[in-house]
């Protein structure tokens, strides 16, 4: 192209230049004709929804279902076989325990259990485990007997505690600690003095819960209104335990979990729960308690055979 071929084009660029269109308005009609677009779009691929569910295909119903209309039903079929859970209990009884103390959080486990008690004077710790509680922690120990089976006190001047523990007779340890100030000692002998073996049941918001078999209480824990209990396989131990919480309503925290936050509303025999896309995860926060049930690895199907089992105080 020569120079006198580009003066004639600038010229008759600038001429037919108020002719071109507002640059505002090309925007504008652009974007109506995309909203347009996508409108017919979306009315296209609904006619193909209701066009693929008139011919009976049970997919499209239960995704329409899912999506529109309400929730999915969970089919809760039972596992060849399911137990009942045993209902927790702390593996010892006191006989001294007065002043106005109340129980405010327990847990229990195979190798351990522990009680936590408070009065409007003080706190009290009183446990049994398989080994002597924090034996390498505190003031060097001083020797002391226990219905004459020796044992140690131990001050903690940092958290300003004493404990005193003991071996029972089953090989196991005792314990007991408090606040150490005024007859703390003497409290504390005195209280693992009344300690025995017999078990003792504890306040419990889950009444009733069936588990397939195969999967035991690996522990089961109470505290500040939230009830955790952990079901784990007793001969496979690379699958995932199972995790089972309970609280008063308000009291749950929303947590979130490996699988995400449930974002599905399901019917589980008649109840309504929130689950994820795996479902993994099973939540209830309506109703007498709220519940959140999850398995981050193994079979997922389990979950709400144990949610429909599950009965509350």
């Amino acid at each position: 192209m020569t120079m006198v071929d580009l003066d004639e084009l600038r010229q008759t660029l600038r001429a037919r230049e108020p002719l071109a269109p507002d640059p505002g308005e090309v925007l504008a009609g652009a974007d109506r004709r995309f909203r347009e677009v996508r409108a017919r779009r979306r009315v296209v691929a609904a006619a193909a929804v209701v066009a693929v569910t008139t011919v009976g295909l049970s997919v499209g119903i239960g995704m329409l279902r899912q999506h529109n209309t309400g929730p999915v039903t969970v089919p809760v079929a039972a596992p060849p076989a399911d137990a009942p859970v045993p209902a927790p209990s702390l593996p010892f009884s006191l006989d001294n325990l007065s002043g106005g103390y109340r129980l405010v959080s327990w847990a229990v486990a195979p190798d351990y259990a522990t009680a936590s008690y408070e009065s409007e004077l003080r706190g009290l710790e009183i446990s049994v485990q398989d080994v002597d509680p924090e034996a390498s922690q505190g003031d060097p120990p001083v020797p002391t007997t226990v219905n004459g089976t020796p044992g140690y006190l131990r001050w903690y001047a940092q958290s300003g505690r004493v404990r005193v523990s003991w071996r029972l007779e089953n090989g196991k340890w005792g314990s007991v600690t408090t606040n150490s100030s005024g007859n703390s000692v003497q409290l504390v002998v005195q209280l693992a003095s009344s300690l025995r073996l017999a078990p003792a049941p504890v306040p419990t918001a889950i009444r009733s819960m069936r588990a397939p078999v195969g999967l035991s209480v690996r522990g089961w824990d109470s505290a500040a209104q939230i009830e955790t209990v952990t079901l784990c396989p007793s001969e496979d131990r690379t699958a995932s335990c199972v995790t089972v919480t309970a609280g008063k309503p308000g009291a749950l925290p929303v947590v979130p979990t490996p699988a995400g936050q449930p974002d599905r509303l399901v019917m589980v025999g008649g109840v309504p729960y929130m689950t994820t896309q795996d479902g993994r995860v099973l939540e209830r926060r309506t109703g007498p308690a709220w519940v959140s049930i999850h398995r981050s690895k193994g079979d997922p199907s389990i979950l709400p055979g144990i949610a429909n089992s599950l009965t509350f105080d």
